[in-house]
């Protein structure tokens, strides 16, 4: 299956909005609930409608086919909360200082310094972090054996970095997937060119706008939940982290000092 229809079918996704929940004063009368049942927690998709639970059963039955080893998976780093979604928004000069910006400008620099790419562009970019699912298990499991006085520092986390630009995973598996796609890439100047026009009005394609395209997409857990959440950030809305990041902080998470911000 091509990019250009699995980006549609996730797309499809962006539809679900979840209801409004109930009132808190509503569950603790009972009304939403018999009486005497315990409190559970449901996930994002209970609180759709149901003709759009109908909607949504059918796409992730499709998501499952399709992604087999990767959809549930990435489905419990949602529940769990391990992904964190960093927005960096580029500096825009206030208008008060446009005058002062324009006379800095007019004098010759001392060092000539290369700007970034992924930081020059007007739009804001996102980058994903994802923590190791088997490193939250086993940091919990520790930590409550043994307490110590600075358990960050002990036993910091593993963080995968997502990026959906360029279609990139940090994780063993992600590398894996794409050497194992490198031997389809021939048959992909045979195929037919897909129409990219839709693309560039979404802003973004399941497979990366920046990359080559293969015969079939690699992929891993990792990028498929981080996909879920460009996609359906209304749905699942309360499955992950995001905050707006400036340029410094950006690299410490890259460099791996990105836990200990108190995200």
């Amino acid at each position: 299956m091509g990019s250009s229809m699995l980006t549609v079918i996730f797309d499809s996704l962006s539809r679900l909005v979840p209801l409004k929940p109930p009132a808190q004063d509503d569950l603790d009368l009972g009304l939403y609930r018999p009486l005497g049942a315990p409190r559970t927690h449901q996930g994002p998709l209970h609180n759709l409608s149901t003709s759009e639970t109908n909607q949504a059963r059918a796409i992730f039955l499709t998501l499952h086919m399709l992604f087999p080893h990767e959809l549930l998976p990435a489905l419990d780093l949602l529940d769990r909360r391990l992904v964190t979604k960093l927005i960096f928004e580029p500096f825009v000069p206030k208008p008060d200082n446009c005058a002062e910006a324009a006379d800095r400008e007019e004098q010759p620099a001392k060092v000539a310094e290369t700007e970034d790419p992924a930081f020059s562009s007007a739009a804001s970019h996102e980058i994903f972090y994802v923590q190791s699912a088997s490193a939250s298990a086993s940091e919990k499991s520790t930590m409550s054996r043994y307490r110590s006085r600075y358990p960050k520092a002990s036993m910091p986390s593993a963080y995968y970095e997502v990026q959906l630009d360029s279609w990139n995973c940090t994780c063993p598996a992600f590398s894996v997937s794409a050497f194992q796609c490198l031997d389809l890439g021939s048959s992909a100047d045979a195929r037919e060119q897909e129409d990219l026009g839709a693309t560039t009005a979404r802003g973004w394609e399941f497979g990366g706008t920046d990359t080559l395209k293969l015969g079939r997409v690699p992929s891993c857990k990792h990028i498929l939940a981080a996909v879920l959440v460009k996609t359906a950030p209304r749905l699942f809305k309360d499955c992950f982290k995001d905050r707006v990041v400036t340029k410094e902080e950006i690299v410490a998470w890259g460099s791996g000092w990105g836990e200990f911000g108190g995200s």
